[in-house]
């Protein structure tokens, strides 16, 4: 089902709104073909050099491009696509924008993307187009993540996945991509992929209004359209904490620049689980997953929120988080009283890229609590539940409720406690471990929750506890 009529079937449904999302359509179009890395770059030369000069760059990058630069390969590239101080040659072009691609160059991979995407000289292929889209959005280029996350809501060249399409749209958004803000402010809007919230769509359209290129006028007009129709269904306090959210806003990095020929933005480094152990906003999650990140937000049900880290420590695998906010989270339990063979779970985002945004349920076993302590003391569990990427800082729950430990990786606890034999044993942090590396922190300590007494059935459990747990995203 593509997104306008996933859009109408949230509610989105007079003419003028189908009209709307018709026109949001041809505008990613358009945005994407002048946001494009080969038409700024284009666009700047064109009608500055001369075919006697766009001769001699050719017969330089050609040499430079023969000898591997990745860079000349891509402007080798572009002057045969266009025919500038060489005959035009679309074999060619393709040639030497994959040679460029093969090593990564973000420029080449988006450029490929949009070739195929709009069947520029080449065939339309969707399938292809998301491949290179794909590669460029994990490098963390903001253009491709939102022709990516576009692609996801209408499923055109793979399948439709709207958590997806939402994840890649929020990542673009929060690097200042106007047209990803604009797709997003409407997602939160009409529930698309994300629980309504009118406040977090307000944001988003406010930002994307406000951004200032002549080459987005066309979303800049729609945002501030679609802004001031929203505002009509909200309280005056809504649209203050809209207004103020977007003020509080900054992007990861200045990526896009109008006139710029190379676009250099953050790499996503990692993701993870975090859960929160206060109202207040203090949550956990694995040290190693934040480990000299440069920027971490958490997404949460009141949307992608920034987080600072207040505490880590390696020894044990935690770190504790600061969120601003009020937030649902869970009570401790008593570790020492935890007996192999109880049951637990855990919610995470298991390999977020692959399997979506969606928390996920995880049954397992507590195998062992006979595990050796490591150098500072710190206890952990040998469970039987498999750690994929992303699992990492989950809350291991019983099924009292009560967090009984933070699920960590193999790879993330200290060397000694994985003997050879228990490779395919996963991990835990034992809870009583975690209060002491709390224990100097009264602000945490207060504000932590009793723990339950009661017996409650798994998917009752579950929703608790992913209405506490976040997706850690971090930056370098």
């Amino acid at each position: 089902m593509p997104i306008h009529s996933v859009m109408i079937s949230s509610g989105v449904r007079n003419v003028r709104n189908q009209g709307l999302i018709q026109e949001l359509v041809f505008s990613l179009a358009m945005g994407m073909l002048f946001g494009s890395p080969s038409f700024v770059a284009g666009m700047g030369s064109q009608g500055v050099r001369s075919e006697p000069e766009n001769a001699a760059l050719v017969v330089k990058f050609q040499e430079e491009a023969e000898r591997g630069n990745a860079k000349s390969q891509y402007a080798l590239a572009s002057h045969y696509e266009d025919g500038k101080g060489v005959e035009e040659n679309q074999d060619e072009a393709l040639k030497w924008y994959r040679k460029a691609a093969d090593q990564n160059l973000i420029e080449a991979l988006s450029t490929l993307g949009l070739k195929y995407d709009t069947g520029r000289n080449v065939r339309r292929d969707d399938i292809e187009a998301v491949k290179w889209y794909g590669k460029a959005a994990e490098q963390g280029d903001a253009w491709s993540q939102t022709s990516l996350g576009y692609k996801y809501l209408n499923g055109t060249g793979l399948a439709r996945d709207l958590q997806q399409g939402v994840k890649w749209l929020t990542v673009a958004a929060e690097q200042g991509e106007p047209q990803a803000q604009y797709y997003l402010g409407i997602c939160y809007r009409d529930a698309v992929g994300v629980p309504r919230n009118r406040i977090q769509a307000y944001k988003w359209l406010n930002l994307s209004a406000s951004y200032q290129s002549s080459r987005d006028l066309r979303v800049l007009g729609r945002a501030k359209a679609q802004r001031d129709d929203l505002e009509k269904s909200m309280t005056i306090t809504q649209i203050t904490e809209g207004q103020q959210l977007s003020s509080a806003f900054e992007p990861y990095s200045q990526s896009r620049k109008a006139e710029s020929k190379t676009r250099v933005s953050p790499a996503l480094k990692a993701m993870g689980t975090g859960f929160f152990v206060t109202q207040s906003g203090y949550l956990l999650t694995s040290a190693p997953v934040v480990k000299s990140a440069k920027r971490i937000s958490v997404r949460t049900s009141h949307g992608v929120l920034p987080a600072k880290v207040v505490k880590s420590d390696p020894s044990t695998g935690l770190a504790l988080l600061k969120v601003d906010g009020k937030f649902e989270f869970l009570p401790f339990g008593n570790s020492d009283f935890v007996e192999p063979g109880s049951s637990v779970c855990t919610v995470c985002f298991p390999n977020s890229p692959v399997k979506g945004l969606g928390h996920k349920m995880k049954l397992g076993g507590i195998r062992t609590t006979a595990n050796p302590p490591s150098p500072d003391g710190s206890s952990y569990f040998e469970v039987n539940m498999e750690v994929l990427p992303g699992n990492s800082g989950g809350a291991l729950v019983n099924q009292l409720g009560n967090v009984v430990g933070v699920m960590m990786s193999n790879t993330e606890i200290p060397r000694r406690i994985v003997s050879e034999s228990e490779k395919d044993v996963q991990h835990a942090v034992m809870m009583n471990s975690a209060l002491l590396f709390l224990q100097n922190l009264p602000e945490v300590v207060n504000g932590l929750r009793l723990p339950t007494t009661t017996l409650r059935e798994w998917p009752d459990i579950a929703r608790q506890v992913e209405e506490a747990s976040v997706l850690v995203l971090v930056w370098e």
